[in-house]
């Protein structure tokens, strides 16, 4: 589920790690990144904020997808999450009534530059984990084999995105290498870009 807030001008996780004495982990990204398919070798890690496009017109196809990761080195034991919300602040949209966005998580399987530790500063559409490059911007490509599928939801133009579902806290618990990717995905062809602002946003 997803509800709009205000409040933040970045990526943020936030845990709840249970029992009486439950506390709260507020986390933000390490690395993020939006991957662009008619500029697939191209990296915009250090821009300010993620991007989400998909459009399948002939000849001006585009697709654009971000990926978000937060370390959990501070998280002794995430099976003992029992609460987790990821936030993300909508910028500069064009979601007017709202676009329908997937949010994904990157499975622990994958290793190398194709997994969790996928560098910032290098990754593009033509070697981002999942995503099987082929430099043809008539295809849409997200290979969703290793990955898993956590929240549909929209977005409007501006104000906070709240994320939290069974699944994700369930993919969370299960995490094994102290790292967890999020993967964002527009999944309607509405050709309408939505922005979210990274690490690197002005606050």
């Amino acid at each position: 589920g997803s509800s709009c807030t205000e409040g933040i001008l970045y990526d943020a996780l936030r845990l709840e790690i249970g029992g009486e004495l439950s506390s709260i982990v507020v986390l933000t990204p390490e690395a993020d990144a939006a991957v662009l398919e008619h500029n697939p070798t191209s990296n915009i890690g250090a821009n300010e904020q993620l991007q989400m496009r998909s459009r399948s017109n002939a000849g001006s196809e585009r697709q654009s997808v971000s990926f978000v990761r937060f370390s959990l080195a501070s998280i002794a034991d995430p099976a003992a999450l029992t609460d987790a919300k990821l936030e993300f602040e909508s910028i500069n949209n064009s979601c007017t009534g709202g676009c329908s966005l997937q949010l994904y998580g990157l499975d622990d399987a994958l290793s190398g530059t194709g997994g969790n530790d996928w560098i910032e500063n290098s990754i593009a559409y033509d070697n981002a984990p999942t995503i099987p490059g082929d430099s043809n911007a008539a295809t849409q490509d997200l290979d969703t084999t290793n990955l898993t599928l956590l929240d549909t939801f929209n977005v409007e133009s501006s104000g906070v995105s709240t994320n939290w579902t069974p699944e994700m806290l369930t993919f969370l618990q299960a995490d094994m290498d102290g790292q967890v990717t999020f993967v964002i995905y527009e999944n309607e062809n509405g050709d309408r870009n939505v922005y979210f602002a990274t690490k690197e946003h002005a606050t």
